[in-house]
Order: C-alpha cells, then sequence, then structure tokens
C-alpha cells in the first residue's frame, strides 16, 4: 500500500483536514501537491496549519519541518512530539472536524516532526525510508539549504545529547550552514552533502523505490549514514563523526569550509551514489567558460561585421579534435559542450558568443588544462571548476567500482584517506524519475557499520 494511502490503526476514519475529505481515501496526487504549496511557501498559514495537524493517514505531517502555526479543533491541548510527529490530546479528536473552539498552538522546526526529543531514549525514531521521504520533501536545490540544514541539526541533536556526543552548526554563508557531529575524538568520518540540482521534486515510494529529487543524490544516502551511526552508538561504537555540507552541486563552498579547520581524522568516508560499491577512482573535473568578442552588423554585410559565433565555433572544433589522454583505470578523458549561447537575432552579425565546457580528468590537472588552451587562442576562458582525478582506498569484502563524476573529496584533503561508497544509481541521479532502491538504502546501513568498524579496528591496531 502506498505510504500516502496507509492509514495507521486505531485511528478513527474521519476528517482529514489536508484531503478535506473522510477516512483515508485521499487521492494521493492532491496530498501532493499540497505538501509542494506548502514546502514552496505558497499555502497560507490556515493551511499550514491544516498540513501540520494532518490526519497521520496522510504523511504529511512528517515532510513539513518548517516553524509553523499547529492547529487544531480541541479543547484543553496538550501537545507532543512522537513518532509520528505531533500529537495533539484533549477532550475532542482533531480528526472528527471543526465542531470545538479553534485554539493555536506553537510548534517549533527547532524540535523536527518526527522524532522523539522528549521520549529520553535519544533515538531517531524514523525508519530509512520515513527518514529519505522527509529529506526530498525539504526544498534543497542549492543554494536553498537552510531549512534542511535546521532538520539535519534537529535529527542529530537527540543523538548527540544521548551519546555524549557535541553537535555544531558550520556557518558556510548567510543561511547556509554545514552540520558537524562527533562522538569522542573522531577517526571515522561519514559525509555527504544536503543540496540537490534542480527542480524540486516530492517524494513517492512503491514497493520497490522511494522516487524524488535528492533520492540518491544524496539523501538516501544521508539517511542510511544516520542510521548506520545510531546503531553503532547504540552498540557502544565511539571516535565516529558525521559531516553533512552545502553546495556540492555548484562549487563545493561546504567541503571547502569544512577543510579549513578539520579534527584529527584518519578516514573520510564519503557518500555519493555507487550502488554500494567502494569506488577505487574517480575521474577529475575542468569546467570553463569561453567568451568571444564580435563585431555587430547587417547579416546582409557581412563584410563590415566580425562574427563571434564562427570564431567560436572554430575553436569548440579545434577542443573536440585534441588527442585528450586515457589512463588504464579511469578509461577516456571526455569534453562535453554543455551551454551555448550567441547574438541577438538571426539576421545580426553576432557581436558575443560564449560556451560552457566540462571536461572529465582522468591524467594531471595541469595538463589536461595546458591541452584546453592550446585550442582556445584568441579568446577569453574563465575557469569554475578544476578538480584532479582521485585514486581511493579500498578495503578487503567489499565489491569495487570506477565512477567518472566528482564529488567533494579533494575538497575535503585534511579529513583523512578518504573512500567513496553509497547506495543508489549515478544513471538516476540529475533526472526527472531520480530514485533509489529501497533495498540498497537497507543494505548501506550494514555496509557503513561493517566499514566503519573495520577502519577503526585497522586504526586501533596501528
Amino acid at each position: 500500500m502506498s505510504q500516502d494511502r496507509r492509514h495507521r490503526p486505531g485511528l478513527p476514519h474521519g476528517w482529514c483536514p489536508v484531503s478535506r475529505s473522510h477516512g483515508c481515501q485521499q487521492k494521493a496526487a492532491g496530498l501532493r501537491a499540497r505538501r509542494v504549496e506548502a514546502h514552496a511557501g505558497r499555502a497560507n498559514p490556515a493551511d499550514m496549519a491544516r498540513a501540520l495537524a494532518a490526519c497521520p493517514a496522510c504523511d504529511l505531517h512528517r515532510r513539513l519541518p518548517r516553524r509553523t502555526l499547529l492547529r487544531g479543533h480541541f479543547d484543553a491541548p496538550e501537545v507532543k512530539v512522537g513518532r509520528t510527529g505531533p500529537y495533539v490530546f484533549g477532550q475532542r479528536n482533531p480528526h472528527r472536524g471543526p465542531a470545538a473552539p479553534t485554539t493555536w498552538g506553537m510548534f517549533d522546526a527547532g524540535e523536527p516532526i518526527g522524532y522523539a526529543r522528549d521520549s529520553g531514549n535519544g533515538r531517531v525514531c524514523m525508519n530509512a525510508f520515513e527518514l529519505t521521504r522527509s529529506l526530498i520533501d525539504i526544498d534543497s536545490v542549492t543554494p536553498n539549504e537552510g531549512e534542511i540544514g535546521d532538520f539535519l541539526f534537529g535529527c542529530l541533536r537527540p543523538l548527540a545529547e544521548r551519546h555524549g556526543g557535541m553537535i555544531e552548526r558550520q556557518e558556510v554563508a548567510p543561511g547556509r550552514n554545514n552540520v558537524w557531529a562527533s562522538w569522542g575524538d573522531p577517526t571515522v568520518v561519514f559525509s555527504t552533502h544536503m543540496d540537490t540540482v534542480p527542480p524540486f521534486i516530492p517524494s513517492r515510494e512503491d514497493d520497490e523505490f522511494i522516487w524524488g529529487r535528492g533520492a540518491c543524490d544524496t539523501h538516501g544516502i544521508a539517511a542510511a549514514m544516520i542510521k548506520a551511526v545510531e546503531s553503532l552508538l547504540e552498540d557502544g561504537v565511539r571516535g565516529l563523526g558525521l559531516l553533512l555540507v552545502v553546495g556540492e552541486e555548484v562549487d563545493g563552498i561546504g567541503a571547502a569550509h569544512a577543510n579549513l579547520d578539520p579534527p584529527a581524522v584518519q578516514f573520510l568516508i564519503n557518500g555519493e551514489p555507487t550502488e554500494n560499491q567502494l569506488a577505487l577512482a574517480s575521474k577529475g573535473t575542468l569546467g570553463f567558460k569561453i567568451r568571444v568578442a564580435g563585431r555587430a552588423c547587417h547579416s546582409a554585410y557581412p563584410e563590415l561585421g566580425r562574427s563571434a559565433t564562427e570564431i567560436l565555433l572554430d575553436r569548440l572544433s579545434r577542443l573536440r579534435s585534441i588527442r585528450w589522454p586515457s589512463d588504464p583505470l579511469l578509461g577516456e578523458t571526455t569534453v562535453n559542450i554543455g551551454t551555448l549561447d550567441a547574438g541577438p537575432a538571426a539576421n545580426i552579425i553576432p557581436d558575443y558568443a560564449s560556451a560552457s565546457v566540462v571536461v572529465r580528468v582522468v591524467a594531471d590537472l595541469e595538463e589536461t588544462k595546458a591541452l584546453a588552451m592550446s585550442a582556445l587562442d584568441g579568446v577569453d576562458v574563465e575557469f569554475f571548476s578544476f578538480t584532479p582525478a582521485l585514486r581511493l582506498l579500498g578495503m578487503d569484502g567489499f565489491e569495487t567500482s570506477i565512477v567518472k563524476y566528482t564529488t567533494d573529496i579533494p575538497k575535503l584533503t585534511n579529513w583523512g584517506r578518504p573512500l567513496l561508497i553509497g547506495p543508489g544509481s549515478i544513471h538516476h541521479a540529475h533526472t526527472s524519475e531520480e530514485r533509489i532502491l529501497k533495498r540498497q538504502i537497507t543494505e548501506a546501513i550494514g555496509l557503513y557499520q561493517r566499514l566503519a568498524r573495520s577502519l577503526l579496528d585497522s586504526a586501533a591496531g596501528a
């Protein structure tokens, strides 16, 4: 049964303020639409309040961690936070409609929905699938990481308090914070990013997959890491850290900031979608924008002008004809001409033209840059990405792979020896059908625990 249509046993099949219908027969599509409106801030306060007071059958209240008015129709209310969100206790069940006087209460996003902050056990009460969907349903497209950062801070604070750890926000830019938590002197640190590419896509799930923006890149990974750390802490394991950063999808600003003042860490387990295989190497990135200036004139008299487009096309042709290096492990260098822009109209000789290019690097980064520049004489070149190819640490007993994308690892050079592993397929990332296998999330929780224990044992024996 769909998560959106599930009814929690024991609750009356009464009025649902989100779907404005009775029982649990609301349409999942309409429910998701209201969730999107709420996250985008387009819902009015009354609708936001109804959403937070929603019937648990809707499952919507798990996905609205922003500070919002909580509205319910009850007398002498008492509001608590439990496994499935805010429970409202009073003389009248709020799900039975607006017969009783309306009472307003305040629910603070600093205590995120779905986490038992007052239960005393310091345990993350969502399972990994619920946590993944909760993260997906927060719009965290770069640079809008403020809300998801607050949510993650609230998720980890009970674990820090319960198990003698520490947790802090690292301000990277106004409204953009890394979240750093540790237990004991951290020897092994888990890390991934909290931002996503556009556009925001809300979550859904079926028997096999969880869908939505960030499902595999990297909210499912973050959920698996959090649950793995939770299990390790409950078993008495210490020497762990968890670093969740902003900005990976654009410029790596969060990782670069974290690298300025790191703890003394021996191993960094970075999370990106590798289908739960340890990546032994990853390609680097050389990204640049080419700009060409020309001279405009009437297209009937091209001899009076200078076409910026023709100059750009010539340089791009040279770039494509270069014999780029290859590597036995990483394979071929690849070149992608991602964007093109030129001229104001078809009947004007264009006086400007530009292109954005990304080269996936397998050899020395400076040599690759020199090769690119050999084709780009007489034009302006601005570099926006400059990341070397990497060789990564492997471990016995784990399946391995090679990845062609770039990660935050080159910007976290002061965080110990890097490993790269995570659930999900990169082929699903950045697509309109982004998804992650539930089975891989579950497997990753166990793999992360096994990997952390192995690394802690190796550090202790060194």
